[in-house]
């Protein structure tokens, strides 16, 4: 069973800020902390269609096979919020033009824990 968090991202290249619930997991590693957003969550960052200088086209490994996505490194400030306490980071963020929820991998408070977030916007009732 999962336990949803709540998470602020803001982009360091547009100063937009995203708030979502999500979905915390252990599993997903990488390098470096990573956000895989869909494409309405980069546009509401304003980081897509058109992508800020210096993004890369990466190919990334799925259970699905090679897909192709697009990393803006160090493009995030993400703020995990619970309860009282906050865990900050800075993340690549990859826009995946398949992908309908994000996904994210990162520290906390810059320890070695690493978590896997499954995020998916509130909806207005």
């Amino acid at each position: 069973m999962g336990v949803r968090v709540r998470v602020k991202l803001r982009s360091l290249q547009t100063g937009r800020e995203v708030s979502t619930a999500a979905l915390l997991n252990a599993g997903y590693e990488t390098e470096k902390p990573e956000c895989i957003l869909p494409v309405r969550l980069a546009e509401e960052l304003e980081v897509w269609p058109k992508l800020p200088k210096g993004a890369k086209v990466k190919s990334y490994e799925t259970a699905g096979g090679p897909v192709k996505m697009y990393c803006i490194e160090d493009g995030a400030e993400v703020v995990v919020v619970a309860g009282d306490e906050n865990s900050k980071c800075t993340s690549n963020l990859v826009i995946s033009e398949i992908e309908r929820s994000t996904l994210k991998r990162c520290c906390n408070r810059g320890a070695q824990h690493n978590y896997r977030f499954s995020v998916e916007r509130f909806m207005e009732v």
